[in-house]
């Protein structure tokens, strides 16, 4: 709680990954602490009159756990997707961020799309897909929302204008 009241000073913070050495050492990744504690008290942002939502998502592919995961970080896309309207309107553009893709070549009508689509949402980033799987990636408009792989490795650390 402390944290969210302190970060709200700020426009904008920007996570810097940890090494896996210094993580082993201290045990724990303080980025991951403070992201995990602003996405509970925060679940929707404005900034420059747009609304930012998003969930981490899940990998599409099917596993044993992967319906319920899927369900659940729908079911978190919807709340913060709610919680942008009702704090800042319902005439402003939505961009969704994800950490999973919502979308991949063999799965273009997820639920996870689906939740975009109803809700008019016209942009998507998404990251995750890292190496070879940057050829897995779907971007361009599919079922009306623009989508866009936003890895860091895939961009070749490059800054890319959202």
């Amino acid at each position: 709680e402390k944290i969210c009241r302190f970060i709200k000073k700020y426009d904008i913070i920007i996570p810097v990954p940890i090494h896996k050495k210094r993580k082993k050492q201290r045990g724990y990744n303080q980025s991951d602490l403070v992201a995990k504690e602003i996405a509970h008290e925060i679940p929707s942002l404005e900034y420059e009159n747009k609304i930012i939502v998003g969930t981490r998502g899940w990998n599409l592919l099917e596993t044993e756990n992967s319906e319920k995961m899927i369900n659940r970080e729908n079911n978190r896309l919807k709340l913060s997707i709610e919680d942008g309207i009702n704090r800042y309107g319902k005439d402003k553009e939505i961009i969704a961020f994800m950490h999973y893709p919502p979308i991949t070549l063999n799965n273009i009508n997820s639920e996870l799309v689906k939740t975009l689509q109803k809700y008019n949402i016209k942009k998507c980033y998404y990251a995750h897909l890292h190496g070879n799987s940057h050829k897995d990636a779907v971007e361009g408009e599919k079922n009306g929302i623009k989508f866009k792989l936003i890895s860091a490795d895939y961009l070749e650390f490059n800054l890319f204008k959202i």
